[in-house]
């Protein structure tokens, strides 16, 4: 500002500029209408006892300003993918898939509404079809219905075995056992469940007992036809009968230290990160879409500053009512925790686990760590073999087991000795989405680069015959990283 100041003054042009108090305090104006992002202060004890402040930025504050631009609404939601052969994106994932939190529970088609328990006509079919679950395939939409037949003999003609609903001696409606795959631009209306029109005859669905619907369709058929399902938690009516768009908006949180000495040593932030985990991984990475949530120095570590963060994830579970600018209106966004990155460190103490010193080694499962079946000092090492297969999986039924024992009980101390460790990072158990025993990816650097590879480089070195030639080729090659314009820093040693 000051170079375009000076460029006007010099040919004579005098620029004017407000207060500087004006311009910092602009949002504390009456007439102000540009939306402001606020900062949250928490308070936390660490582990001496002490009360501190630290401002966090909400996870929920920046996806209602991210859906208040437009073209957002659609990067950060996403249908889950089952694109057969690829592993491309986040969506494609095992979770993504199969965990009800992360299922739309709606979709717009040609600006109509279909919902998840919806009976609906479509389009070269002659029978309906009720909505179970809708995802994307090679670029296309699907949903995986249940074909609904209707008749009143006691034989309907249909190629699968049904569950078949009687009233008194006639026959009214049957709903398929298998599923089907319609295509969502095929589908031409919505029937409503509990019109004669849907049944065809004189007797409604709502005059059907209750008890011949439960005696007939079980689990998700039944809850789904009740409208007792997990859907109609995040239904909300709006008027003229609508009901109000929901927007599903998987999240990432990341976390580490990060030092602002030369040295990347000493004087250590904890900080905490967001992504949006429905965008690709080039967009996800960028710098705009990677939002800062809150850092400490010293007086509190990520465990401390943990509540604060979920009790604004706890939230974005149940739904916020936030506008969309790409669907004009307000929607409810439900924004579940998809994964946790970090160094092996990090993840083990927010998983409830002591680290990979301990005995039983892995935050995943109760594994034992190899023992050497030789003297260390002896030129060839073998371990016993690891059985991934043959170790109790770790659970969250363990996690909350433990965090609620006495530190007098059995079941406390035999999963001490199992390395589990409270550490305050039970604040995650409250989250019904993540898990922190199956969410949590392996992080690459530590666990292969400063891992296996840093060890078998070591073995080559003390172990292999190799002349003083090669050894001083291998030795120039691995330090070579010293000069390499790649890296941000220089080591010391």
């Amino acid at each position: 500002m000051t170079h375009i100041q000076e460029a006007r003054e010099e040919v004579g042009e005098k620029l004017d500029f407000p207060k500087p108090d004006a311009v910092i305090n602009y949002h504390l104006q009456k007439k102000n209408e540009i939306p402001v992002f606020p900062t949250t202060t928490c308070t936390a004890v660490n582990r001496k006892g002490q009360c501190h402040e630290f401002s966090i930025n909400k996870p929920s504050e920046y996806l209602r300003h991210t859906l208040a631009c437009p073209g957002k609404t659609a990067q950060v939601s996403s249908l889950s993918d089952f694109t057969e052969n690829q592993r491309l994106n986040l969506n494609q994932g095992t979770k993504w898939k199969e965990n009800h939190m992360f299922q739309n529970l709606m979709t717009t088609s040609e600006g109509s509404d279909y919902w998840v328990g919806s009976v609906v006509e479509v389009q070269e079919w002659s029978n309906w079809f009720f909505l179970e679950k809708f995802y994307t395939k090679n670029g296309s939409t699907y949903a995986n219905a249940f074909q609904v037949y209707g008749g009143h003999g006691t034989m309907l003609s249909h190629c699968d075995d049904a569950y078949i609903w009687s009233c008194g001696g006639s026959t009214n409606f049957a709903v398929s056992l298998l599923k089907y795959t319609i295509e969502v631009d095929k589908i031409l209306s919505i029937v409503q469940k509990d019109s004669n029109l849907f049944l065809g005859c004189d007797l409604s669905v709502s005059s059907c007992p209750s008890e011949i619907v439960y005696a007939t369709l079980v689990d998700i058929q039944s809850q789904l036809w009740l409208n007792t399902s997990f859907v109609e938690r995040f239904k909300i009516k709006l008027p003229r009968g609508r009901l109000m768009k929901v927007v599903i908006c998987p999240l990432n949180l990341y976390s580490d230290d990060t030092s602002r000495n030369s040295s990347k040593q000493y004087n250590k932030y904890n900080s905490y990160l967001m992504y949006f985990a429905a965008m690709p991984l080039e967009v996800r990475n960028n710098q705009e879409n990677v939002m800062f949530i809150s850092t400490s120095n010293h007086v509190l570590n990520a465990v401390e500053m943990l509540p604060p963060i979920v009790d604004d994830f706890v939230e974005l579970e149940k739904g916020i009512v936030m506008y969309s600018k790409d669907h004009d209106e307000d929607v409810l966004v439900v924004a579940p925790l998809l994964l946790f990155m970090g160094d092996n460190p990090w993840q083990s103490q927010l998983a409830m686990h002591s680290g990979t010193s301990g005995k039983h080694f892995c935050r995943k499962g109760h594994l034992e760590a190899p023992r050497s079946t030789q003297k260390d000092n002896m030129p060839e090492i073998s371990y016993l073999p690891v059985d991934h297969n043959g170790a109790e999986k770790r659970t969250k039924e363990f996690l909350n087991a433990f965090a609620t024992a006495n530190t007098d009980s059995k079941l406390y101390k035999h999963e001490c000795d199992l390395n589990y460790s409270k550490n305050g990072s039970k604040e995650f158990l409250r989250l019904e989405a993540f898990d922190a025993t199956n969410d949590m990816p392996v992080e690459i650097l530590h666990t292969i680069l400063l891992g296996l590879s840093q060890y078998l480089v070591t073995y080559l070195l003390k172990f292999s015959k190799m002349s003083t030639a090669e050894m001083a080729r291998l030795e120039s090659a691995l330090s070579s990283y010293r000069v390499c314009k790649s890296y941000s820093r220089r080591f010391r040693n």
